[in-house]
């Protein structure tokens, strides 16, 4: 199979060009860098082609941060790079992660197997996986319900790409959320643990979507709203997985 990796950065950042070079040092196929879209330098013109509000069902209820904007265009540029290529499969990490062998490159080999039959296959972080699947020496595929959150790190395979491409012209909601509704996007997916990915956010000064300093009225509205959302994705995913839709289309 035909893999490279593609690494989402921002340009001109010294602190993410280190760590993208530390991702390619320890990365164990080709890689490159794919221009991240810095979504505050979107013009009203650009971002209301790219985002439409309420395509889908349930309504995403939150309004869009510009960085939330550009981390969707972002990976859609790493998608239109598989096609572009020609490449079976890429593997699609965003710069703030730091790969931990050998640990990774079993995870790796068994994502690349798995999005033969999965278009998309997450590799969560460890910080985030339980502690069982931390303990794991060896990875194993899972096929949860709803996708756990976050694009860090994930295998898309040229078929996926090109399905995700379609689909997501406009989006009207960020991208892990938008990947999460397999009825939706009709690409397969599922999650490959323990990933031997981990957090290094913190090496590159932050993240570049989540918003700071909201107002508390604001605030309040998200925590009550975020659940509501959550149980209804997770219903219609229950939904889909009894009917099948989750393993069709791509």
């Amino acid at each position: 199979m035909r893999v490279e990796a593609l690494i989402i950065s921002m340009r001109d950042q010294p602190a993410r060009e280190a760590q993208v070079k530390a991702i390619r040092a320890a990365c164990p196929v080709p890689s490159s860098v794919v221009a991240a879209v810095n979504g505050r330098a979107l013009g009203d013109a650009q971002r209301a082609r790219a985002f439409s509000a309420a395509r889908h069902r349930p309504a995403y209820p939150f309004p869009p941060r510009p960085g939330e904007i550009g981390c969707f265009l972002s990976h859609r540029a790493a998608w239109r790079t598989i096609i572009d290529r020609g490449l079976e499969a890429a593997l699609i990490l965003e710069d703030d992660v730091e790969l931990r062998r050998p640990r990774f490159d079993a995870a790796l080999a068994l994502a690349c197997e798995a999005s033969r039959t999965h278009g998309l296959v997450r590799l969560p972080l460890m910080e985030r996986a339980g502690a069982a699947a931390r303990a794991r020496a060896v990875p194993s595929v899972l096929r949860p319900v709803v996708l756990p959150l976050g694009t860090q790190a994930q295998v898309v395979s040229a078929a996926a790409a090109r399905r995700l491409l379609e689909v997501s012209e406009p989006f009207d909601r960020p991208i892990d959320v938008f990947l999460q509704m397999r009825w939706v996007t009709g690409v397969p997916s599922c999650v490959v643990s323990p990933s031997g990915v981990h957090d290094a956010t913190a090496h590159v000064g932050g993240s570049t979507i989540q918003a700071r300093g909201k107002p508390f009225g604001e605030m309040l509205a998200h925590e009550i709203r975020r659940p509501i959302y959550r149980a209804a994705i997770r219903a219609l995913g229950v939904r889909a997985w009894i009917t099948g839709s989750p393993h069709g289309g791509a």
